[in-house]
């Protein structure tokens, strides 16, 4: 039984009983939501983190910081995502199992791609700034992979440091 439950594919299947489902409760919630939540609680979904900050969550989202956080709230007040600190997400494991069956079925992989490549290039375009800040006195020491992006990423203080140029 354990090893069936560790199974995320299978997981709401088990969980089913003469008729009764947990996935029935997560389908009267989600059926609630407006077209943006759900494109957000399916999205989020299909990253493998225990956890998501608020800038990632835009990023993968592909939306600003504060329609993010409105439309992530959203999803904590409706229990469908869980906000344990301040500006970070993260779904309960059922929950989690339910969106990304949801957005198997619902989100084309080329929406998938382009939101998990947003994600991405939020990454490494906050890692460059990181880097750089790490390396302000000596620019050749800077080793990240050289890729375009199009994120401006979190920016870092220069901790005394004057900026790189």
């Amino acid at each position: 039984m354990v090893r069936r439950l560790r199974d995320e594919h299978g997981l709401l299947d088990e969980l089913r009983t003469s008729g009764t489902a947990v996935e029935a409760a997560f389908e009267l919630s989600y059926a609630t939501l407006t077209t943006p939540q759900a494109r957000a609680f399916r999205l989020l979904s299909v990253v493998d983190v225990p956890d998501l900050a608020l800038p990632s969550a835009a990023a993968l989202l592909g939306l600003g910081t504060d329609e993010s956080e409105e439309l992530l709230e959203s999803l904590v007040e409706l229990n469908l995502l869980e906000s344990h600190h301040l500006g970070r997400y993260r779904f309960h494991d059922l929950v989690r199992a339910f969106a990304r069956a949801r957005s198997s079925r619902e989100d084309s992989p080329r929406t998938t791609a382009r939101a998990v490549a947003g994600l991405l290039d939020f990454c490494l375009a906050t890692a460059r700034n990181a880097d750089a800040v790490a390396h302000s006195t000596e620019p050749g020491e800077r080793t990240l992979i050289d890729v375009a992006v199009t994120s401006a990423g979190l920016a870092f203080g220069w901790a005394g440091k004057s900026p790189a140029p």
